[in-house]
């Protein structure tokens, strides 16, 4: 399998450049991946000689999991910390400024690229973020004299990882020092696998959101918009979250606020936006201060969601109609029930939030979502009930990160 896999990138590293003349996404992801050894080239200068922590996150949503992590005072007085990333996601929008010294793309994961990568960068100790298991870089960092580490970890029986496939990823995964899975059915799925070196952890993103909410700042334009009045909120939402909810102000005409905070920020949709709640007066987050007769208030930028928040009742978490589920503990931590679509099975989070009673699995009729806010609106309990059932969900739930930050240090 490893042959066969190889001669697939190699392929690919030749087909690409043929799509990308007619796709500008590939042809940007291929400019991306160029700049990896210019990046490292110019990092390589420093006059810094402390060890290096190698982080390697998928995209923005892995790289908020570990800011806890990396952000803690030893960690940066030991380390001298770099992050690859394999998405734009990531690389364009996460907030380094501080905690890092670099950061790259992943080349193509070609063998003897992955072989010069390592090399240059030199870890003493190789975090991988949750997954994106490139089997040439496992094979590279565990050839390198550095510690191997998983955080984050998600296995399931039904992926990849546990196919007949997989045995040369297992293998791998097999050489690192500790793999950190964040709930028993990974544990038990890796175990049946005679895997030795996994440790049962919580998700770090409970230390993430907690971090979060203690250093929210107030936002003056998103505070007297909403002017303390109930408040909805469509956190990370696609064209399925935003029409339910057009739906639900068209038929009920509810005395409410709305904070629409698309996934999609391109001004093309936001145009859109704009046309569909026209009856409702929208203004965008960038325009105006002036919200005096705006029911629907759109949130055109990124990196304001999860501090907005705070300023809300009622959360419709989007993605889980198709494309994966948007973070909802960013929600959960500010204590206010959420509602999603019904794909949900593959986020454990979602389904212990279900189990509780404060987050709704919902189709896309919108009368089931008209049912569900109704019956909260008109219930104010049901939200304070909502608030204490998440406030001591979340005790016991943090402090993941200061243990593997010890288990770091221990092993550098």
């Amino acid at each position: 399998m490893r042959i066969l896999y190889t001669l697939i990138v190699e392929l690919s590293r030749l087909f690409l450049p043929v799509v990308g003349l007619f796709k500008p996404s590939i042809k940007s992801f291929l400019l991306q991946r160029k700049t990896a050894f210019h990046d490292l080239s110019d990092w390589e200068k420093r006059p810094s000689k402390k060890p290096v922590l190698w982080l390697h996150c998928a995209s923005l949503g892995e790289y908020e999991m570990i800011v806890p992590l990396i952000s803690e005072e030893k960690i940066q007085r030991k380390f001298e910390i770099v992050i690859s990333f394999f998405s734009a996601s990531g690389y364009q929008h996460a907030k380094t400024d501080g905690l890092i010294s670099a950061k790259f793309y992943l080349p193509l994961d070609r063998q003897s690229e992955m072989k010069r990568l390592v090399s240059m960068v030199d870890p003493a100790v190789f975090v991988l973020v949750k997954y994106d298991f490139w089997l040439n870089l496992l094979s590279a960092v565990n050839d390198h004299a550095c510690s191997t580490i998983i955080v984050n970890g998600v296995f399931r029986k039904n992926q990849f990882m546990s196919s007949f496939f997989a045995g040369a990823w297992r293998k791998q995964l097999k050489k690192f020092n500790n793999i950190y899975v964040q709930n028993e059915a990974s544990l038990n799925t890796l175990e049946g696998f005679d895997f030795r070196n996994v440790t049962l952890s919580k998700d770090l993103r409970f230390d993430r959101v907690v971090q979060l909410k203690s250093k929210n700042v107030a936002i003056p334009q998103i505070a007297n918009f909403t002017n303390n009045q109930t408040t909805l909120i469509l956190g990370s939402s696609w064209p399925e979250e935003e029409y339910i909810v057009l739906q639900y102000l068209v038929a009920i005409k509810p005395n409410i606020k709305v904070i629409i905070a698309p996934h999609d920020v391109r001004l093309e949709h936001i145009e859109k936006l704009q046309k569909d709640y026209q009856d409702f007066n929208p203004v965008l987050f960038t325009d105006t201060t002036d919200f005096t007769n705006s029911q629907v208030l759109i949130l055109n930028t990124i990196g304001h969601l999860s501090s907005a928040y705070q300023y809300a009742s009622i959360a419709f978490v989007g993605g889980a109609f198709g494309k994966g589920l948007h973070n909802v503990l960013e929600a959960a931590v500010h204590g206010i029930p959420i509602m999603t679509g019904t794909k949900i099975e593959a986020f454990p989070e979602a389904i212990t939030l279900q189990d509780l009673g404060v987050l709704h699995a919902l189709d896309q009729d919108p009368r089931h979502f008209i049912d569900v806010i109704a019956d909260y609106l008109e219930n104010p309990d049901k939200l304070h009930q909502a608030k204490e059932i998440l406030s001591n969900w979340f005790e016991g739930l943090t402090g993941e990160s200061k243990k593997i930050q010890d288990y770091i240090l221990s092993v550098s």
